[in-house]
């Protein structure tokens, strides 16, 4: 970290970040986020927050759970093997935020910003 993240006590900034997430690798992500230098860049990153803001305000804010990342075992899957009981429930849990969010998404239908190709993700056919 540079003397002007020090200074403006962007360490501490990211760690109240980090307490607002749901799961460890969202808290990751947040601790290691970096000011970005380039003002096009910056303008994009924030009429994202300005959207995802203004959507919360008028729709109030998605549910994500307790979301475990389940890449790992989904690979296993994809090999063949066997899954345990945990990761069939996180598997499941993780499934339900996603529907949960593409649900949410969809009672702010009429609604375009430029958060809708974020969105197209979760249901490929309705965005």
């Amino acid at each position: 970290m540079n003397r002007n993240h020090i200074s403006l006590e962007l360490d501490k900034v990211l760690e109240l970040l980090a307490a607002e997430t749901t799961c460890a690798d969202a808290q990751e992500l947040a601790r290691s986020l970096e000011p970005v230098p380039y003002v096009e860049e910056v303008r994009r990153l924030m009429g994202e927050t300005d959207a995802a803001y203004r959507l919360m305000a008028q729709f109030g804010s998605p549910s994500f759970g307790q979301v475990k990342n389940v890449n790992n075992a989904l690979r296993r899957a994809e090999a063949g093997a066997c899954l345990s009981l945990r990761e069939l429930l996180q598997i499941a849990e993780t499934l339900r935020v996603i529907r949960s969010l593409a649900e949410w998404r969809s009672h702010c239908a009429g609604v375009e910003t430029c958060l809708d190709d974020r969105f197209s993700v979760l249901s490929p056919n309705k965005y």
